[in-house]
């Protein structure tokens, strides 16, 4: 009788698709079934369509703190084989995540409504970090790309690009997406002519460097009173955090965020998203155009709605403990 081909892959299979779970997010599914006692642990769960496995919130807060990849690779698998060596707040942890919401799977990206894709339990992949996704040929993923490249840019000059190209560009790319409904955020916070407001600015000293800024400071006005309340990159993690979106595969402090960004923010400037006037940016006339045109109405006055709101009252909540701070202080020296 002939010898039946074993459909369960090799280890060595499974440990070589961990290694892309690790530096993607997520990994295919029967690729991994020789480790797959990792979703029992709470490492990673299954996908929406249940193809994939997904790195979960615990993998991420277990590895956070290993410094290199190969360490990463070796503690997952020893974790998977022996889960009596994992951790005892992680054992707590695990016991947590099940009696929760929290290890259900986040749904599938979208293609159509991309705004939606910023849900809770979402993994974001790193600034310039590509997904293992595809996103012209649009297969299912659970991750958000950290990559803002796009085939166009790299065959067409700035003056080419049509308003149309650039709001295709922005939608394909989730932190072009999302730096972009900054600035739409902040556009349509002033345009109702409250209170408050907010600027995103760069001091004196580095406005030769606008194109490739090293920081951009958030600058909030409540009440006719300026806060500063940090820079860009510590927005943009507040934001996240709000909503329970991780970085992956590790956190990044707001200065290294920052950094990451240089360039995407040069690209903005580029394609006429971001417009950068008297030490300031602000969103491009033509880019504003097409968020009420077309797909870019859905994407940001439409659906994108609730991504603004939550970076408008991150923003607030962000200044109010600025002026809390300055508060205690002022009430510790009268003292």
């Amino acid at each position: 009788m002939p010898k039946q081909p074993n459909s369960k892959p090799s280890k060595k299979t499974s440990v070589t698709e961990l290694k892309k779970l690790l530096a993607h997010g997520e990994g295919d599914k029967t690729k991994l079934a020789a480790l797959s006692y990792g979703s029992e642990i709470e490492l990673f769960r299954t996908s929406e369509d249940g193809q994939r496995y997904v790195a979960h919130n615990l993998l991420l807060n277990l590895l956070s703190d290993i410094p290199s990849q190969k360490d990463v690779l070796t503690t997952t698998i020893q974790y998977i084989e022996k889960p009596s060596e994992i951790p005892d707040y992680a054992q707590e942890d695990i016991a947590k995540f099940k009696k929760s919401r929290s290890n259900l799977s986040v749904p599938d990206i979208s293609y159509t409504c991309r705004v939606q894709n910023w849900c809770e339990g979402r993994l974001l992949l790193s600034p310039g970090l590509k997904s293992l996704n595809n996103p012209e040929v649009q297969n299912p993923s659970s991750v958000l790309s950290g990559s803002w490249d796009y085939p166009l840019f790299t065959t067409s000059s700035s003056s080419s690009l049509t308003p149309e190209d650039t709001m295709a560009w922005v939608l394909s790319s989730s932190w072009a997406f999302f730096l972009a409904q900054v600035v739409f955020t902040k556009e349509i916070w002033d345009a109702k002519r409250t209170n408050s407001c907010f600027y995103l600015e760069l001091s004196s000293k580095d406005v030769n460097e606008f194109e490739t800024p090293s920081k951009v400071d958030v600058i909030v006005d409540l009440d006719n009173q300026l806060i500063n309340c940090g820079s860009l990159g510590e927005l943009i993690l507040r934001t996240l955090k709000s909503i329970d979106i991780k970085l992956f595969p590790k956190p990044l402090t707001a200065e290294e965020l920052n950094a990451k960004l240089k360039p995407l923010i040069t690209l903005l400037i580029k394609h006429n998203v971001w417009n950068f006037y008297r030490n300031r940016y602000e969103i491009h006339q033509s880019f504003s155009t097409s968020c009420f045109k077309a797909i870019g109405i859905n994407a940001f006055n439409h659906a994108g709605i609730p991504l603004s709101g939550t970076i408008q009252d991150t923003l607030l909540r962000w200044a109010t403990e600025h002026l809390s701070r300055v508060s205690i202080k002022r009430s510790s020296y009268r003292l």
